[in-house]
């Protein structure tokens, strides 16, 4: 049985699907795909029907098989043995589709060009934000593992910045504050951390490097971390 999270995106989906005219979704884009359905793992795709009394598909391959199960158990499962085109037939036919939206701001075309030859007979319409759109508003689960990812971010920057010295070097202070939220549960750095001392905090994007941190200069710090799916992001110069 889904939750009530995710039944409550898959109705507000089905609305915007009826205003495109499509009698389904196909989703690939990571972060859609992990929103409307629970599934956190890095190859898979959603096919969602408008028709509500139609159940809505997931296709993964062997190496999530056990958990998809865990995280979808809503979702009728497609196990893919060889590409997603050769179970798009069967999923097209289970979801009763014959108009087709697609993330056109995510499917690239040389996917587009396999898919829409193994389906020859459907039609493609392409959009864009649907699900994004969705996204925009937070639900109260949302909105805590936000918070919490917030938090998690302010600590283990001051739990790092206690730990900080002349000498360290950028990488090692920007080691103590993604150990830190991993540590105390972040399941990875929202994005690769920036610790940029002196003349390397002139550039937005440094990467943290070798170079030691020097009494009296000043060190740009830009780190977020990852909380149940939800970043945060935190710039402070020190």
């Amino acid at each position: 049985m889904q939750d009530s999270a995710v039944l409550n995106r898959l109705t507000g989906l089905r609305a915007a699907l009826a205003a495109a005219g499509a009698d389904a979704l196909l989703v690939g884009q990571p972060e859609n795909r992990a929103y409307l359905s629970g599934f956190t793992g890095s190859a898979g795709w959603l096919l969602i029907p408008a028709d509500a009394a139609r159940a809505p598909l997931l296709a993964t391959d062997f190496r999530y098989w056990e958990q998809v199960r865990l995280q979808s158990p809503g979702y009728e499962l497609v196990k893919a043995t060889t590409t997603l085109a050769a179970a798009l037939l069967e999923m097209l036919a289970a979801a009763g589709a014959h108009r087709l939206a697609f993330e056109a701001d995510h499917l690239t075309y040389a996917d587009y060009q396999t898919l829409s030859a193994a389906a020859p007979d459907i039609e493609w319409v392409p959009t864009k934000g649907l699900v994004m759109e969705l996204r925009s508003r937070k639900d109260a689960a949302e909105l805590a593992a936000m918070r919490r990812a917030i938090a998690l971010g302010d600590e283990a920057l001051a739990a790092a910045l206690a730990q900080a010295r002349p000498g360290m070097t950028e990488r090692e202070l920007a080691w103590s504050i993604e150990s830190y939220m991993r540590a105390h549960g972040a399941e990875a750095p929202a994005f690769d951390i920036i610790v940029a001392c002196g003349l390397n905090g002139a550039r937005p994007h440094a990467r943290a490097s070798d170079a030691p941190l020097v009494a009296g200069e000043p060190i740009v710090i830009d780190m977020g971390a990852k909380v149940d799916g939800y970043c945060s992001d935190l710039t402070r110069t020190v």
